[in-house]
């Protein structure tokens, strides 16, 4: 039980901090053309994944205790890479 609150932990650790490098990136991005300027609107689509990553992270985090509700989470995060998704899963 104690792994899986440290995966837990770990996770929501790293989705805020992921939130938190987004938004950092944009508020120090030199004054965009709007609408022209591909980097930043990507960042704007990162910004919305990420919140709608944390969002399902909330909703889910009730059911982590199941080992498999983690291991979908990890597997459909856009933020996760595989390396990361192993530490978190071996937690």
């Amino acid at each position: 039980m104690s792994s899986r609150r440290s995966a837990h932990k770990t996770l929501k650790i790293f989705l805020e901090e992921k939130k938190a490098e987004i938004e950092a990136e944009i508020i120090s991005y030199p004054p965009p053309i709007p609408a022209c300027d591909q980097q930043f609107n990507y960042l704007l689509e990162q910004r919305a994944l990420i919140a709608e990553e944390l969002r399902r992270f909330r909703q889910l985090s009730t059911q982590f205790s199941d080992p498999l509700a983690l291991h979908e989470f990890v597997s459909g995060s856009h933020f996760i890479n595989e390396k990361e998704a192993q530490k978190l899963l071996v937690l």
